[in-house]
């Protein structure tokens, strides 16, 4: 994470691939060697007649960041034929194994604009709506999540859980009052829509659901 709890640029748009130094085994480019001059053209031959597809298939699971930093490979590897294409994809799989959790962040903003989509609410209380909702989407971590680095037991994602992921984006749960309170009500903490749409746009991709218009303007106040 940067200094301002972001999420950094290194950690959003990068593929990590760990290099090791060989002795006495670096030598420049030498641009006249044959192998080169071959290497080059057929680079640029293929530059020249290539058809890239803009919205590969991505191996399952990949999705938001980790998606966008695959994409341009990937569809090169199919362009290419001769096995290229399963290989990007094995290779994509193995160098994401040991960050698979690093994009749980934005991974849970996406997540969370599905459930309000879903519940078409301009608000969702945490424990009633919200987590029960994040539980129950196909494929998700969050029924039971094992914590940022795996280590964790699965449980359910809690509201502790949730404040911690979305830290980073400078959202916080609020106290939310009922329409049409009365003496006795209790409130509940969770979450209004117009919390999330400035993160939505910078880190989600768009949705394939428009945005639902605002049912409550204003909250009485206690």
């Amino acid at each position: 994470m940067g200094a301002d709890n972001r999420p950094s640029v290194r950690e959003r748009r990068d593929i990590d691939i760990k290099l090791h130094r060989l002795p006495n085994q670096l030598k420049p480019i030498d641009e006249t060697d044959r192998a080169f001059i071959i290497v080059r053209d057929a680079i640029g031959k293929w530059a020249a007649r290539c058809n890239l597809n803009r919205n590969p298939e991505m191996p399952a699971g990949f999705r938001g960041r980790t998606a966008d930093n695959w994409r341009c490979l990937v569809a090169i590897a199919d362009d290419l034929g001769f096995g290229y294409d399963e290989a990007a994809r094995a290779a994509a799989v193995a160098l994401g194994s040991d960050r698979q959790y690093e994009n749980q962040h934005s991974t849970l903003l996406t997540d969370i604009r599905t459930a309000f989509n879903r519940y078409d609410k301009d608000r969702l209380r945490t424990k009633a709506e919200l987590i029960p909702a994040l539980a129950g989407l196909e494929d998700s971590p969050w029924g039971e999540w094992t914590g940022l680095d795996g280590t964790a037991g699965p449980h359910m994602l809690t509201q502790g859980d949730i404040g911690r992921l979305l830290r980073p984006f400078a959202i916080r749960s609020k106290t939310l009052w009922p329409p049409g309170r009365r003496p006795g009500t209790k409130s509940e903490s969770g979450y209004s829509r117009q919390q999330f749409e400035a993160a939505w746009a910078s880190y989600c991709e768009p949705s394939a659901t428009p945005p639902q218009a605002s049912k409550v303007r204003y909250l009485s106040r206690p």
